[in-house]
């Protein structure tokens, strides 16, 4: 069935019609809880994973980092670890970058149309366990799909910027006014995951496939 409403918030990008999953209802949003996002890219375009490609996408994430804490960039999808005090300072944080991806990515391929068709994919995070098992979906996702990483950090996410890791040469790069995502506040994503655990191993692979 193909539905004539556009995804809400996305303006413009939404102009071309495409099947979308029906809405559910959404997790709470809370401060004390981070939140896992995934947006999922409209079939038949390029990979996301492309050096050119990725550097607009730093870009953009660098511009809603009051909110965005990690991320990962897959061939058809994005990783995003997210904190916001309520579900509309998220929802409105997460549909204004998407504005921002989508314009950008039909600006370097030439291209108009839908970006995300989807309304994006939301999980909150309230145990340790779940905001471990968060992290190593967005850091692992790469070398799960079979990326050549071998014992490097994926280039195109936020690992390098993540303090977490066990076996890792060097220090996390500064979370300064370069970076493109901000130091976590809550306390299950700046110390508590740590209790289902420990820190995590450069090489760590998620258990599960990530959605």
């Amino acid at each position: 069935m193909t539905t004539r409403r556009t995804t809400a918030g996305e303006g413009n990008e939404g102009r071309k019609r495409s099947k979308v999953e029906p809405h559910g209802p959404r997790d709470v949003v809370s401060p004390r809880h981070p939140a896992h996002v995934t947006l999922k890219l409209a079939r038949d375009l390029p990979s996301l994973r492309r050096d050119a490609t990725f550097e607009v996408l730093r870009e953009c994430f660098s511009l809603a980092k009051d909110r965005l804490v990690h991320f990962s960039v897959q061939d058809d999808h994005i990783h995003l670890i997210a904190e916001a005090p309520r579900r509309r300072a998220l929802s409105s944080a997460i549909q204004g970058l998407k504005i921002r991806l989508a314009k950008q990515l039909n600006r370097v391929w030439g291209r108009g149309g839908t970006i995300f068709p989807e309304r994006y994919h939301l999980e909150v995070l309230r145990t340790p366990s779940e905001v471990r098992d968060a992290l190593r979906c967005v850091f692992g996702c790469a070398r799960r799909t079979g990326a050549r990483l071998e014992d490097e950090l994926d280039p195109m996410s936020s690992a390098a910027w993540f303090p977490g890791w066990k076996g890792r040469r060097g220090a996390a790069e500064p979370l300064d006014d370069d970076a493109p995502v901000a130091a976590p506040r809550t306390k299950l994503l700046t110390e508590g995951w740590k209790e289902a655990g420990g820190a995590i191993e450069v090489t760590e692979v998620p258990a599960e496939e990530c959605r």
